[in-house]
């Protein structure tokens, strides 16, 4: 609940005239990030298609991209102060892992949208092969990234139905040890490990092509601006 536009400030339900205002004039980018895998629940077939409308017209408006780019990068950086960990089997957090490949493919389904609303996919993967489709992905990076974004959702499917605690690889089960494997692809333990770092190196290295040197040039050029002054808050 505390997600909800204005946090704990904000009404528990709203008109769905006040979340059209809110998410075209006041939404951040971290929301617009997060709507881009909204998906109405249960509603009337009536109001299922005005959201649906809604959600793909807030997500298809036209924008700055140096300054979404710059935003996205923020955003990860918070995200990996609060966050970040050498752990590769903290397969959402590390670089390069699950937050990476999600983050990339929101950011191009932003910056796209407006010319190409057909890349719009509340699935990650189905958004990938979207942007490779309308030519806004290179095909070989999104065969990378379809790739690893497989390899994390199987290992961390497989970790979370199997682990009540933090992955620690000293004391995991033989059991487990296979399912791993098993469902990484791999043919062995040690493999798996190498195959889980170079899909993240690889990862790492498209995150800071596609969305950190692009941030970082915009910053060179407006060196004052954040989305927190341009929403009139502090940071």
């Amino acid at each position: 609940m505390r997600l909800r536009p204005m946090g704990d400030d904000g009404p528990i339900a709203s008109e769905v005239s006040g979340v059209e205002r809110y998410y075209t004039r006041d939404a951040w980018t971290w929301e617009l990030m997060a709507l881009t895998r909204a998906r109405v629940v249960r509603a009337p077939q009536g109001l299922k298609e005005r959201l649906q409308a809604l959600f793909k017209d807030a997500l298809a408006r036209p924008r700055d991209a140096g300054q979404l780019v710059a935003d996205i990068a923020a955003m990860r950086r918070r995200v990996a102060a609060e966050h970040g960990t050498d752990d590769p089997w903290a397969i959402k957090f590390v670089r390069g892992g699950l937050f990476d490949v999600e983050f990339i493919a929101q950011y191009l389904q932003l910056r796209d949208a407006a010319t190409h609303p057909d890349v719009l996919d509340t699935n990650t993967i189905q958004a990938l092969e979207k942007l490779t489709a309308a030519d806004r992905l290179d095909q070989a990076q999104a065969d990378h990234l379809i790739a690893a974004a497989r390899l994390y959702h199987n290992l961390q499917a497989v970790t979370r139905l199997g682990l009540s605690e933090r992955f620690d690889e000293d004391t995991l089960p033989d059991g487990l040890r296979q399912v791993l494997v098993k469902a990484g692809g791999a043919v062995d333990f040690a493999a798996l490990n190498t195959k889980l770092l170079d899909a993240q190196g690889r990862t790492r290295a498209l995150f800071d092509a596609l969305i950190e040197r692009p941030a970082a040039a915009h910053a060179r050029l407006h060196p004052n601006e954040d989305e927190s002054t341009r929403h009139g808050e502090d940071t």
